[in-house]
């Protein structure tokens, strides 16, 4: 997956924002491991939405997805939950 420049600057916003912070809720957590955190979490949900796209139809129908579903999702940005 090639990163543009929007879906770059966002991250490091993300980054930015998390090194601030510092505080989830209530408590101090390390700012390294936040945004690490969230960094991994990124990453796992762009590998899963191409996981998706490589569904065979039959797959799809086995867990309830169709492939408007799976398009729908798979063009969602890594950011967006």
């Amino acid at each position: 997956m090639t990163l543009r420049f929007l879906d770059l600057t966002l991250l490091f916003k993300l980054v930015s924002l998390e090194s601030k912070i510092g505080v989830h809720e209530g408590r101090a957590i390390s700012k390294e491991k936040s945004w690490f955190k969230q960094l991994r979490l990124m990453m796992a949900r762009s590998r899963q939405r191409r996981q998706l796209l490589s569904l065979s139809d039959h797959q799809l129908e086995d867990i309830g997805l169709t492939q408007a579903q799976v398009l729908e999702e798979a063009r969602k940005p890594f950011w967006v939950a």
